[in-house]
């Protein structure tokens, strides 16, 4: 998705996703390649029916940010890159937007 990344320069994901209104529990996975030869899913982000949409429509629909800086494998790496989402829960999701930054403005 955005090739290699200084992990102390960007490191706040912001997802915008519609999710499945029949899936009560829904995982996105979050894989890298990071210095220590990790290459999978280090991570994953559960929504289920106890998560509160945050956006104002009649959609499961939720924006929202994740620090990766929180999970040591991306952190503690000079280097990350092959950043990917995997939705591995079946359904139509729509991504709305993401983008990956660094936390000032």
């Amino acid at each position: 998705m955005w090739g290699t990344i200084d992990p102390s320069e960007r490191h706040i994901l912001t997802l915008d996703i519609t999710v499945p209104e029949d899936q009560e529990k829904v995982f996105l996975g979050l894989g890298f390649r990071n210095d220590f030869g990790m290459e999978d899913v280090i991570a994953t982000i559960k929504l289920d029916q106890f998560s509160k949409p945050n956006i104002g429509t009649n959609e499961r629909r939720y924006a929202f940010d994740v620090d990766l800086n929180q999970m040591y494998a991306f952190a503690l790496s000079e280097r990350v890159s092959a950043l990917d989402l995997i939705l591995t829960t079946p359904g139509s999701y729509v991504l709305h937007g993401y983008q990956l930054r660094s936390s000032t403005p």
